[in-house]
């Protein structure tokens, strides 16, 4: 009788354990969903300055026509520039879902196993070792989880970084041909 509330206790504690997994896997895909929204205002935000960039072209066109080679340039870096934009992005998305699919996964087999052990060895003391190393497996993937985010984090932000660098530096490259 003992072993069988020892039993229902144990279960009862891992099922909250999956429970609170599930709840940090929710706010993971949460920060994911928000890091997407983020991605598509920068596209909303890039595509509104190639507008700019447009109107800006054709006043020079209009007003230096000797200029228009510099200006097509300029216009093909603009497209180079998003496309690479949008190619690291989509990779980054892709790492984003492929984190949390792995992450998904791997929590089901884990709380599989552990309900399959948690029938098979009730009140056995193999079962409060097997239950420890599932644990430990559970710690492990959070921490694995937690650093893939972190990891794609990292890969946003320098590529917000460089986007930024290069858009700078074509600003600059456009004040240097209107002053010219």
């Amino acid at each position: 009788r003992t072993d069988s509330a020892d039993d229902q206790k144990v279960a009862m504690e891992t099922e909250l354990q999956v429970a609170v997994l599930k709840s940090r896997l929710g706010r993971y895909q949460d920060a994911g969903e928000k890091l997407a929204v983020e991605g598509f205002k920068l596209a909303d935000e890039l595509a509104k300055q190639k507008l700019t960039l447009q109107d800006i072209n054709e006043f020079l066109t209009n007003e230096l026509k000797a200029r228009s080679v510099a200006t097509t340039q300029l216009e093909e870096r603009v497209l180079e520039l998003t496309k690479q934009m949008q190619d690291v992005q989509r990779d980054a998305q892709g790492e984003v879902a492929r984190v949390r699919s792995e992450a998904a996964a791997q929590v089901e087999a884990a709380e599989g196993r552990a309900d399959r052990l948690a029938q098979q060895l009730e009140g056995n003391a193999e079962f409060l070792e097997k239950r420890d190393q599932l644990e430990s497996e559970l710690r492990s993937l959070q921490e694995q989880l937690a650093a893939k985010h972190k990891e794609a984090d990292q890969k946003l932000g320098d590529l917000e970084r460089r986007h930024l660098q290069e858009k700078e530096k074509m600003r600059q490259e456009m004040s240097a041909k209107i002053r010219e």
